[in-house]
């Protein structure tokens, strides 16, 4: 964060830390932020984030929430899907039965899909949480844990969803699972399926049709830069 000038408020300043929108408030992150917290959740991305089109680092690996490691070289050969998740947020909540199903659907195609939770606050207290929330949904798929946001920072990543696709390790595509913008939207069936899309496309050796769309949803909850 940038050092603050003496002449900024106290209201200012607690407009600027609040975590208002983040994970622990349980509602979107929408724009009405401070300057730091508006970068983490509109996508001012560091100059070391990747871009789509560029070869991401194989020696990237993660841990699950029972310590088994799983490196993005052992996946080198296939089509990955990495989502950026949260037990606490609404709008990652909202998507969990349609990223079921993306799974339940293409992992018997052949795709890998990497879930990372990158939020500190969901790490401090070990993983019992998660490993509730999992039960609890009955989920399929492990829970990687990116605890000092290195990936989320590689990635660019901003907000729970936020995904990425790599294709025999190239970013190929990254944003929303589909085109919902707004909590009442996604109820809707007719949003763009662009996760979908996407990995239909590339699974008949086809460019994605899409490489972008608008990230929404809970910023990520991370680190602080001096801890």
């Amino acid at each position: 964060m940038r050092r603050l000038s003496l002449g900024v408020s106290a209201a200012a300043l607690l407009l600027m830390i609040a975590p208002a929108f983040g994970q622990d408030s349980g509602r979107p992150a929408k724009p009405k932020l401070g300057k730091a917290r508006v970068q983490k959740a509109q996508g001012q991305k560091t100059a070391k984030a990747y871009k789509v089109g560029d070869k991401v680092d194989s020696k990237i690996a993660l841990s699950d929430v029972d310590g088994k490691t799983l490196k993005l070289e052992d996946l080198e050969d296939k089509i990955v899907v990495i989502d950026f998740w949260s037990t606490r947020c609404p709008v990652s909540n909202a998507y969990e039965d349609r990223l079921h199903k993306l799974y339940e659907t293409y992992t018997k195609k052949g795709v890998a899909f990497l879930i990372v939770d990158a939020n500190s606050s969901e790490h401090e207290a070990g993983y019992a949480g998660i490993r509730e929330y999992v039960k609890k949904h009955d989920l399929p798929y492990s829970i990687l844990i990116d605890k000092d946001n290195t990936v989320a920072d590689a990635l660019g990543a901003r907000t729970t969803p936020h995904v990425f696709i790599l294709d025999k390790g190239k970013l190929v595509y990254e944003g929303n699972i589909d085109g919902a913008t707004n909590m009442p939207e996604m109820k809707q069936e007719d949003v763009e399926p662009v996760v979908k899309n996407a990995l239909d496309a590339l699974l008949e050796g086809k460019a994605v049709p899409k490489s972008h769309s608008q990230v929404w949803g809970c910023a990520i909850n991370r680190v602080p830069a001096n801890g």
